[in-house]
């Protein structure tokens, strides 16, 4: 997979982008994720604030981000989105009417 992403630190102006060649490898018989390689511009990092942008994305990106573990879990999670969903828009219709 091919990412440009652009970050932008506030405050002191510094601006850096990348891009990303990231390899994903799985186990067929499992279906699960084995090793994910993220290169910045084709390679490793070799600056400091390069390394700095990658240990915070490792650090927030699970925080937002989940994956369900099991086809169980997903449809759970499926059904509460349905739910949430179906409740937000009653609530603007609510306020429509």
């Amino acid at each position: 997979m091919d990412l440009k992403t652009r970050y932008v630190v506030k405050g002191i102006g510094k601006e850096q982008t990348i891009e990303s060649k990231i390899l994903i490898a799985y186990d067929s018989t499992t279906g699960k994720i084995t090793k994910v390689q993220d290169k910045w511009d084709g390679k490793l990092p070799d600056s400091g604030f390069k390394d700095a942008l990658r240990k915070a994305n490792a650090v927030t990106v699970p925080k937002l981000v989940s994956v369900p573990k099991n086809d169980e879990e997903d449809a759970a999670r499926a059904i509460l989105e349905a739910i949430v969903g179906l409740q937000a828009n009653k609530a603007d219709l609510d306020i429509n009417l």
